[in-house]
């Protein structure tokens, strides 16, 4: 469900090769990460953490010119999925975002009060089908995996679904709740086949637990102002 907006969206951007990685956790294990009044949400009892990478493109305000747009950047986000007692809308809450664009990062983080850190991320077609995606920051190794699509058939994952229509992001500053609405289509979920090299991004060791996995080729996204709420 999408709550109705406040203000008109103001920026837009496009998400390339959108890659989905979801771990379960149970809620008590999450519940020291994600701090109150925000609830977290599960699906079949559990709790989910996810890594969600894409390529940005033609991140500009409203209105503005092509050339305006900032210049593209591999985003790595880490987020887990919540409500809020003002709002029973469905959203996500960052443990960290990370980009190679220390301007957008610092700007952002000044912005939206959400946690951008800059970090050197890297994504490239290695080869016809396959994707390579990394980061690291001061030479410290994040993230590192090759994907490739399978497009033949789109995902019918209800998993898929539930984590990845979420149209708000929520945040907690002091003693307000933030809420940053944003607007897309319905994604295209397709399956994908992963093999990564390392993960040191998650808040928590998963072990040897295989994460779900979904893939989209192409989102296009509007951001709205942010909201606040006291609690």
């Amino acid at each position: 469900m999408i709550t109705k907006r406040k203000l008109p969206w103001f920026a837009e951007q496009s998400w390339i090769h959108t890659l989905f990685l979801h771990w379960p956790i149970t809620p008590e294990a999450l519940k020291s990460l994600v701090p109150e009044p925000l609830i977290i949400d599960t699906f079949d009892g559990s709790a989910w953490v996810s890594i969600i990478i894409f390529h940005a493109e033609d991140s500009k305000l409203r209105h503005s010119p092509r050339w305006t747009s900032l210049d593209p950047v591999t985003q790595i986000n880490v987020r887990t999925y919540v409500t809020s007692p003002q709002s029973k809308e469905r959203g996500v809450y960052f443990f960290s975002i990370h980009l190679k664009h220390l301007t957008a990062a610092l700007g952002a983080k000044t912005l939206f009060k959400l946690p951008f850190q800059y970090a050197q991320t890297t994504m490239q077609e290695v080869t016809k089908n396959a994707i390579h995606v990394s980061a690291k920051d001061a030479g410290k190794k994040l993230f590192s995996a090759t994907y490739t699509p399978e497009l033949t058939e789109r995902s019918e994952s209800n998993l898929g679904e539930y984590l990845a229509e979420r149209y708000c992001i929520w945040n907690v500053r002091g003693h307000n709740l933030i809420k940053i609405p944003i607007k897309h289509p319905h994604w295209d979920l397709y399956d994908v086949s992963v093999e990564m090299e390392y993960n040191n991004m998650l808040p928590f060791q998963v072990g040897s637990v295989a994460p779900e996995v979904f893939y989209s080729p192409f989102q296009k996204t509007t951001l709205y102002p942010y909201e606040t709420y006291r609690f």
